[in-house]
């Protein structure tokens, strides 16, 4: 017969197991936790954080040294902080594609190293005066805004390899586009343009125009011969 004190005794005996088995197994869930997504940035140069119904950038991103990419797209951000200049010393990828933008820092002007700016699917409808300042950007994005004009300066964008700004509102291009020297691909589809500006001959890489959706285009000047 087991007696009521030794039956106490096994009990405690048990309780302290599971006390010990549950602080090993959490110290163990602690070691193997995944590293926050900062952390990981701060490694790989790349901050991802897509889909996650985010209403503002977070601020730990502007913390990360030496940030290649940064895709916040396919979120709800309203607004880019004026702070995003601090990335400018290593970014080449800004992606915000599919947020709720309705205009643009004039500060992203200072990312003078990016190669890719997405900002399709937006409430955008006008782009900083300041963009040419964008001397190695090679990928614009613009599709599905509400732009009914492009800056001019953008025409100093003479690294411009790929433009997308169809589905808008543009009525007009800018006079200089002819000097996008780099341009190889320009999707200017479904929009309100009516002429193309004359110089475009000078476009010598370009391969691809898309102007379909457009009003009867009257053409000043010459084209590319391979389009």
């Amino acid at each position: 017969k087991v007696s009521s004190e030794t039956t106490h005794e096994r009990t405690r005996d048990l309780v302290d197991l599971y006390a010990r088995f549950g602080t090993e197994m959490g110290s163990q869930q602690s070691a193997t936790k995944p590293p926050e997504r900062a952390e990981m940035a701060e490694k790989t140069g790349v901050y991802a954080n897509r889909d996650k119904l985010l209403t503002e950038v977070p601020t730990k991103v502007f913390t990360i040294a030496n940030l290649r990419t940064l895709d916040l797209s396919h979120n709800k951000i309203a607004a880019i902080p004026r702070t995003v200049g601090v990335l400018a010393p290593k970014l080449k990828t800004l992606d915000f594609a599919h947020n709720k933008l309705a205009s643009l820092p004039h500060e992203i002007c200072e990312l003078h190293e990016l190669h890719m700016l997405g900002l399709s699917d937006n409430l955008l409808t006008e782009l900083p005066d300041a963009l040419g300042a964008l001397g190695k950007l090679k990928t614009l994005m613009l599709a599905r805004n509400r732009f009914s004009a492009l800056p001019e300066s953008m025409c100093a964008l003479r690294s411009l390899s790929h433009l997308d700004a169809s589905s808008n509102k543009l009525d007009r291009l800018p006079a200089g586009f002819g000097y996008l020297e780099a341009l190889m691909a320009a999707n200017l589809s479904h929009n309100q343009l009516g002429a193309l500006p004359s110089g475009l001959g000078g476009l010598k890489r370009l391969k691809e125009l898309d102007l379909r959706g457009n009003a009867p285009l009257v053409v000043h000047g010459s084209v590319p011969a391979e389009l």
